[in-house]
């Protein structure tokens, strides 16, 4: 399954009550972070402290946001349509630590195939192998519970890999990408709206073999999501298309802009 090894890199962050969003944590060189939505980003550090969900059981996280260093991606305030991609660089080496103790870890954007981009712009990929992970807002709840002898409230959320289909890839003018994906949306378990789950990992489950027999799962980083359709109806199904910038702006651009 590719499941664990998705969740280990997978960060889930909370402004208060059910207003979360969603991120991966990434690694380049000797910097450590979270790679998300640029508006979750803004939202992010606009407030002193958040918390971050690393825990499967109740706990408290507050850290920050003065000890994270905020990298724009390709990020032009000049274009009518700018980029909505981020790194949120970790500072403090203490917060990493703490996040990697528990099981969490940074996927290593330097280890990057560029023969998987060229699967992927020439339409050769897998189209059903793919996934958008994070936190949907509508399936947070809130609770009071009692903690060391104190009442408190307690938002439950839920991590979630929801499977779809690849549906698009784009290169725009000014050389920044996006990776399209359908997926169900308010049915059987699917969320009735993906609010939330912005700023979460876009997955590609790929297939490889060494022989005819023998097969296993390889997840790749190849999106963050940033934006979600109006719900429609496609072959008799409630669905909705998930955006998000693609591979070369998680890889190469933020490479240059890191050097930069």
């Amino acid at each position: 399954s590719t499941a664990p090894f998705i969740r280990r890199h997978s960060a889930m962050i909370s402004l208060g009550g059910n207003n979360q969003f969603s991120g991966v944590y990434a690694k380049l060189g000797r910097c450590k972070g979270i790679i998300t939505a640029r508006h979750c980003a803004d939202d992010f550090l606009a407030t002193p402290h958040v918390a971050l969900v690393v825990k499967d059981v109740a706990h408290k996280l507050l850290v920050d946001t003065t000890d994270f260093e905020h990298l724009r991606i390709a990020y032009d305030e000049t274009d009518d349509h700018p980029t909505d991609l981020s790194f949120l660089i970790i500072k403090d080496i203490i917060l990493v630590n703490i996040i990697e103790s528990e099981d969490h870890d940074f996927y290593d954007l330097a280890a990057f195939d560029k023969s998987i981009l060229m699967e992927i712009v020439n339409g050769t990929c897998q189209r059903f192998n793919w996934c958008v992970v994070g936190n949907p807002n509508v399936k947070v709840e809130e609770q009071k519970k009692i903690i060391d002898g104190k009442v408190e409230n307690v938002a439950v959320s839920v991590f979630a890999i929801i499977q779809g289909s690849f549906t698009g890839y784009e290169l725009n003018e000014h050389a920044v990408d996006y990776i399209t994906l359908t997926i169900g949306s308010g049915f059987e378990d699917f969320p009735n709206t993906y609010q939330g789950v912005s700023g979460g990992g876009i997955w590609y489950q790929r297939f490889i073999t060494d022989d005819v027999n023998n097969y296993r799962a390889e997840p790749i980083l190849a999106g963050i999501a940033r934006s979600q359709s109006e719900q429609t109806i496609k072959d008799g199904w409630k669905v909705r298309t998930i955006r998000g910038h693609g591979l070369f702006a998680i890889y190469a651009r933020l490479r240059k802009d890191l050097v930069d």
